[in-house]
């Protein structure tokens, strides 16, 4: 079985060094968005209601299966997950999609006003 060590190189996907600390922070950042507790992940996962408190173990090695698990109780993508704008991800996509639609003459007008702000 896979595991996510203390400390994990996400360089290739990612421009920062990502640490189980960080990965907890975000397991509960999303955890928090849906109104979950701990002990209510740890049930819709299958482990015991500590398991997600206990992540922050010093000794705790999370098993990839398992964090695919969670991510797909809290319907958050692996990629959200890791992106260096976890907190804005889906905005900042919604933003650039709707740039994209955009004509070049609004995409002017909407710098104009944002530069100017």
């Amino acid at each position: 079985m896979i595991y996510l060590n203390r400390f994990i190189d996400l360089d290739y996907h990612t421009s920062m060094k990502m640490n189980m600390k960080e990965i907890v922070t975000r397991i509960n950042y999303f955890r928090n968005e849906k109104n979950l507790s701990g002990a209510e992940l740890s049930g819709r996962i299958g482990k015991n209601q500590d398991y997600i408190n206990a992540l922050s173990s010093k000794y705790f090695n999370l098993p990839v299966p398992v964090l695919m698990d969670i991510l797909e109780v809290l319907e958050i993508s692996p990629v959200e997950f890791f992106a260096d704008n976890y907190r804005t991800y889906k905005l900042d996509n919604h933003l650039y999609d709707t740039l994209l639609k955009m004509s070049k003459d609004k995409k002017e007008s909407l710098l104009k006003f944002i530069e100017n702000e």
